[in-house]
């Protein structure tokens, strides 16, 4: 079942955090990643031990929708 944007909500835990500490790239609705890699030399250079996955297909529309929820 690929599930839609209504069956999820954002919780906020702290009012005072000024962002998110998402690490979620979409493009164009056709593929996202998420995942805990930061983009820095460690991160992305393979130093520290991180884990993402990559969609594809009508599920980024989900991921999508989902980020907006974080922007309203």
């Amino acid at each position: 079942r690929s599930g839609t944007a209504g069956h999820f909500r954002v919780s906020r835990l702290r009012f005072d955090a000024p962002w998110a500490h998402l690490k979620v790239l979409t493009s164009d609705s056709v593929a996202a990643y998420i995942g805990s890699a930061n983009v820095t030399g460690a991160g992305i250079g393979g130093h520290n031990l991180e884990l993402g996955v990559l969609v594809r297909g009508a599920t980024v529309v989900v991921v999508e929708e989902i980020l907006d929820l974080y922007r309203e």
